[in-house]
């Protein structure tokens, strides 16, 4: 099975200058069409010329699904930075919250069963008091 590791959305961005000739489009992804063929190409093609790493990182719009399948939660162009980096760059400026995220949020609101907190999206989320049990 692979192992998955996440990581910065913007860790393209900040790097050292010469980084983004290193970042290869693999193509555009559509959410719920599975990239998985795409990521299994460039890992072999890797392998036949360097030592390949044994995980892959998944990094923002990409998710492994139980049966192995990598699928794309948003449109984009699917991206690659050797050794095992993959991502989807697809410019949006607001945030978009999935489940698992770590976030940090502001308490907007104490209601009677919890908190309403603000985490930079559309909507916001709500913190049961059963929670802190």
């Amino acid at each position: 099975s692979t192992l998955c590791i996440n990581f910065s959305q913007n860790l393209h961005r900040i790097l050292l200058p010469g980084y983004r000739t290193m970042v290869q489009t693999l193509g555009f992804a559509y959410p719920g069409e599975p990239v998985t063929s795409l990521i299994d190409a460039k890992l072999r093609e890797r392998a036949e010329s360097f030592l390949a790493e044994a995980s892959v990182k998944l990094g923002p719009g990409l998710v492994q699904l139980e049966r192995e399948e990598i699928m794309p939660l948003k449109a984009g162009n699917l991206l690659y930075h050797p050794p095992n980096r993959f991502w989807i760059d697809n410019r949006q400026r607001r945030y978009v919250p999935a489940a698992g995220d770590l976030i940090v949020g502001i308490v907007t609101a104490k209601l009677s069963e919890g908190f309403r907190v603000d985490i930079g999206s559309s909507t916001n989320a709500y913190l049961p008091l059963s929670s802190f049990e």
